[in-house]
């Protein structure tokens, strides 16, 4: 039910700035659509759900919900300016709230990418340095 693509592609971006690579599934996207591409997806670093428009919250839960049934491990983080803090991602079944902004996003993923690495595991492809 998201129909606001712009914010969503200007965090794609941002994070490609860091040197991650991203899938950006756009707007309005089936939640089956995310539990598929996750889990075709090689090492991923987090699953991001960007929210902007108020009342979609049966949507984000069904997308969470079908990424819980997916083969993947990555944690879901569900933002944006609908999204009024860490409680209501938490009641939408996100694993953590990226915050409402392309920064907070971008220090969210850092954070993930750095757990991973200091966990002993190899850095991911999606959080590799460019060059």
């Amino acid at each position: 039910g998201e129909q606001h693509s712009l914010p969503g592609a200007i965090v794609a971006d941002l994070l490609r700035g860091q040197g991650f690579d991203v899938i950006d599934l756009g707007a309005n996207t089936p939640a089956a659509s995310f539990a598929e591409t996750a889990g075709q997806a090689g090492r991923l670093v987090a699953v991001i759900i960007g929210v902007t428009a108020p009342g979609l919250d049966d949507s984000v839960r069904a997308a969470v919900a079908a990424l819980a049934d997916a083969p993947i491990t990555a944690p879901v983080l569900v933002g944006g300016a609908a999204v009024t803090g860490a409680e209501h991602a938490g009641a939408l079944g996100a694993d953590t709230w990226t915050g409402p902004d392309g920064r907070a996003v971008l220090a969210s993923v850092d954070r993930l990418a750095a757990r991973r690495t200091s966990a002993g595991k190899p850095p991911p492809a999606t959080g590799d340095p460019p060059g």
